[in-house]
């Protein structure tokens, strides 16, 4: 059996409506707030709190709009990942044609319905990717979450056999 698998990643339609929802729930209370005479804040700690409210709603709105990538995932035979990024209006590659390698840290998680995976680039920047079932098709998701869990029991396995060889 060959743990080789290649997706494509795109982003999340749940996750940026549930994005989008919350950002307009901050706005609405920030609203609320400043134009709610009932609680017992003076009007200028009433207007302090809806503006930080509004702060992170454009946040929120701001990974919206950013939340445009699409990734590419290679996971070769023997658990090597490459990652090219993509945009997702024109679909060419960012990194190269042949992407950047990265390594799968511990503690990834991989859930039946969403797999959040840590890498690490060579160059030692780290990020987390999440992957919910909507960014891929089923098949796809069920290979990366097969390759992955694979990689992570090779991965400590090998760091099992190097803490035991510097004992």
């Amino acid at each position: 059996m060959s743990i080789a698998v290649s997706v494509m990643v795109v982003p999340s339609r749940l996750s940026r409506l549930l994005t989008g929802a919350m950002s307009c729930l901050l706005v609405a209370a920030g609203i609320a707030l400043c134009i709610d005479h009932v609680s017992n804040l003076s009007a200028g700690a009433r207007s302090g709190i809806a503006l930080f409210s509004f702060f992170p709603a454009l946040f929120g709105f701001y990974q919206i709009v950013q939340n445009g990538k699409v990734l590419h995932i290679d996971i070769s035979s023997i658990g090597q990942i490459r990652i090219t990024e993509t945009d997702a209006a024109s679909r060419r590659g960012q990194s190269g044609p042949h992407g950047m390698l990265v390594r799968l840290l511990p503690h990834s998680t991989i859930w039946p319905h969403m797999i959040l995976l840590r890498l690490q680039a060579e160059n030692g920047d780290r990020w987390a990717v999440p992957i919910l079932t909507d960014c891929v098709s089923r098949d796809q998701f069920r290979a990366l979450s097969v390759a992955c869990r694979w990689i992570a029991a090779h991965n400590d396995s090998a760091d099992h056999k190097r803490a035991h060889k510097f004992e």
